[in-house]
């Protein structure tokens, strides 16, 4: 029965967001679903499991993140930081391709939480004076913002990984580097092709180091986010509050009460609180567990494991650590015992990693995709080649391994 709650729950989100309901009304919903048809939530256990999910620390934390990046970008923007570093950077750089790659690129690798929002805007002003539709803007903030998640040693799905099944990270690394690379490539061309860069002149020594100033100064305000918890022991809100406030002192004369106002996410802080409501009814079903041992009884072979229960999980709950922490501990002993063949990791890790992220409760692609008023449709459109490319990549270091 709970599994039956599970998909048919999912089947209403999609449905929902489809149709352009916010998402967090939409798991909200998909999460009712799952309480009235599992025997061990009910009527009963309703409204506690969802006050876990929302007042829990994980919550309030993600909550104040989102509201703080979400402020920190739009008063970026709506002062002229944006604009001020684009055009340093376009002294910087003489294309607009690198830079768009660029911006995405760092807040991935750095493994910022809402990064995918602070980058949005940015992306969306380079690419102004360029042919690029709002949805190949959408698919280039969220492609390159992730091919890091391969390579990054500070990625938190990379690490997990290496400590539950015994290997360094910079081993795993270094066997999953082509994915990155083939990521990285085919959406470049993919999405760039036949765009035409308008006219950049160059730019002399001191031209380019009074762009480099600039380029600083504009993001001073993420900047103090990004480095202020690797100084001092703090949450990372914090860290973003104190930049948000570094913006307001900086910018004082041009913001408002109604740009602060206009600022206010309350539709993202929405989704968040009901994608959170969710996995909290998620995690505390059988339903997974249920349906591991299902395929594992059915005797499949075990590439078919290392694909299907990553794939499952990492689409279900739109996270690569959820995936990870679930699944690598049950297959483990299945597959290999602590030391797990590398091509086997590669197919496990790769379909967390994929599943994840076209899955319809990731964070990056719900909140991309509703920055640029994007649908779903048009979303997985832009994606499926690069995607398509990753996935055969897999596939090929699975046998070449």
């Amino acid at each position: 029965m709970e599994i039956i709650g599970l998909i048919v729950a999912f089947i209403v989100i999609v449905s929902l967001v489809m149709k352009r309901v916010n998402l967090g009304i939409a798991m909200i919903i998909g999460s009712i679903i799952i309480g009235i048809l599992s025997p061990k939530i009910g009527l009963s256990r309703l409204f506690s499991v969802a006050a876990t999910g929302i007042f829990n620390t994980t919550t309030l934390d993600l909550v104040l993140v989102i509201i703080s990046i979400g402020m920190i970008a739009k008063l970026m923007d709506k002062t002229g930081l944006v604009d001020q570093m684009i055009s340093a950077l376009s002294i910087l750089f003489k294309k607009f391709q690198p830079i768009l790659v660029l911006v995405p690129s760092v807040m991935g690798a750095l493994a910022i939480p809402g990064g995918a929002m602070l980058s949005a805007p940015m992306v969306n002003s380079i690419s102004r004076d360029l042919n690029l539709s709002a949805s190949k803007k959408m698919a280039t903030n969220l492609l390159f913002r992730h091919i890091w998640y391969f390579v990054f040693p500070f990625t938190p799905g990379l690490i997990l990984s290496a400590s539950l099944i015994g290997y360094d990270v910079f081993y795993l690394i270094k066997h999953f580097f082509p994915l990155t690379l083939t990521l990285g490539v085919v959406g470049y061309f993919t999405l760039f092709r036949g765009l035409e860069n308008p006219d950049v002149p160059t730019a002399t020594t001191a031209d380019k180091r009074r762009a480099f100033v600039d380029v600083l100064l504009a993001l001073m305000p993420m900047l103090i986010g990004i480095i202020l918890p690797f100084i001092f022991p703090m949450p990372f809100w914090v860290a973003l509050v104190v930049g948000l406030l570094s913006l307001l002192i900086y910018k004082r004369k041009q913001i408002n009460s109604q740009m602060l106002k206009e600022s206010f996410e309350w539709k993202l802080s929405l989704a968040i609180l009901g994608i959170m409501i969710f996995r909290e009814f998620v995690n505390n079903l059988d339903a997974l567990k249920i349906l591991a041992n299902n395929i594992i009884d059915a005797g499949l072979p075990i590439w078919v494991l290392a694909v299907v229960l990553p794939g499952i999980v990492g689409f279900l709950t739109g996270s690569t650590s959820g995936s990870i922490g679930i699944t690598f501990p049950l297959l483990a002993p299945i597959i290999g015992g602590t030391q797990l063949d590398i091509n086997y990791i590669v197919l496990m890790y790769g379909s967390s990693f994929f599943s994840y992220y076209v899955s319809p409760v990731h964070f990056c692609l719900i909140l991309t995709a509703e920055y640029f008023g994007v649908s779903l449709k048009n979303t997985y459109k832009e994606l499926v080649l690069p995607t398509l490319a990753g996935i055969g990549m897999m596939v090929l270091l699975f046998f070449l391994y």
